[in-house]
């Protein structure tokens, strides 16, 4: 009798299939090709979602990139089934929410709304491991015509939940560039006319402690909005001109 790989992939038995192995065999190098090569779109509508591979036929869990689009209204979990099936997939997160990637009780990956990112399964049972294999790329877009770099963007909800010191991104609520120093987020300054003028915003829209050790300088007038804490650390100054 045939059994099955964790992946799904049937293995003929000795003497087994007689006149129709070569059948199995076709469809073993379909399936095959779709863990290589396959690419699937799947709408997700709720907070839950199960990413399946099925033994000997063509299911969304063997593909090799999957896109996730709809609105599921909240963070979803995506359950990879079956929990014994190592896997490598190419997830692009088209959501406007943000995914989780589990297998089983152990480690997760959690994928922005707009980012994409490389998971590894090790398919290891009940306490299976996801594993974010991008965490640590640094890629850089550039355009063809300026060869200006393309920075990652978004608003202020979709900030990196996890960020680390040195992120750079552009912030659609505020209209400019920030970075994280590895406890905040905070803006980047730029120059206009030339490199002789560089400007700030007149309106406080986020929290931000000037850290130990620096100063700020701000121009005025300016307005803090509601609930925005400017903290100006012990011994340190901002000034507003």
């Amino acid at each position: 009798m045939s059994t099955y790989t964790p992946a799904g992939i049937e293995l003929i038995a000795d003497g087994d299939q007689t006149g129709t192995w070569g059948q199995t065999t076709n469809t073993n190098w379909e399936l095959m090709e779709q863990m290589a090569t396959g690419i699937v779109s799947i709408a997700l509508a709720s907070s839950t979602y199960t990413l399946t591979t099925t033994d000997g036929t063509l299911s969304n869990g063997r593909n090799a990139v999957v896109v996730f689009t709809g609105t599921p209204g909240a963070t979803c979990t995506v359950t990879v089934s079956p929990s014994d099936m190592e896997k490598v997939y190419w997830i692009n997160n088209s959501t406007d929410e943000t995914v989780i990637i589990e297998q089983g009780t152990g480690s997760n990956v959690s994928i922005d709304a707009g980012y994409v990112a490389a998971v590894y399964c090790d398919g290891t049972g009940a306490t299976a491991n996801v594993t974010d294999l991008t965490a640590s790329l640094k890629v850089v877009y550039k355009t063809s015509a300026t060869g200006s770099a393309i920075m990652p963007s978004g608003t202020t909800a979709q900030q990196d939940v996890s960020p680390a010191a040195g992120y750079l991104r552009f912030n659609t609520t505020l209209g400019s560039f920030e970075g994280y120093d590895g406890s905040q987020w905070g803006s980047i300054g730029g120059a206009q006319a030339g490199g002789a003028i560089v400007t700030n915003k007149t309106t406080a829209a986020v929290s931000y402690t000037i850290p130990s050790g620096t100063n700020g300088m701000s121009v005025g007038p300016m307005t803090i909005n509601s609930g925005v804490t400017i903290t100006v650390s012990s011994g340190q100054r901002w000034l507003v001109l």
